[in-house]
């Protein structure tokens, strides 16, 4: 009985060390469909050029 949980153990590790190489894991693969219609927004702040910003004293 010990030998089989040995066994049993092993096969085990080594059935997730192939799952981790292969990348699969335990969850089920996402689809990029969610950002295929996304398009890159940036928004660009600029300082003001005309001087009025607060009088420093």
């Amino acid at each position: 009985m010990d030998r089989f949980k040995k066994v049993f153990r092993t096969l085990g590790l080594i059935l997730l060390i192939i799952l981790a190489l292969s990348g699969i894991g335990i969850a089920p693969p996402k689809t990029r469909e969610l950002f295929t219609d996304k398009e890159v927004t940036i928004e660009l702040v600029e300082g003001k050029k005309d001087g009025s910003e607060e009088s420093k004293t």
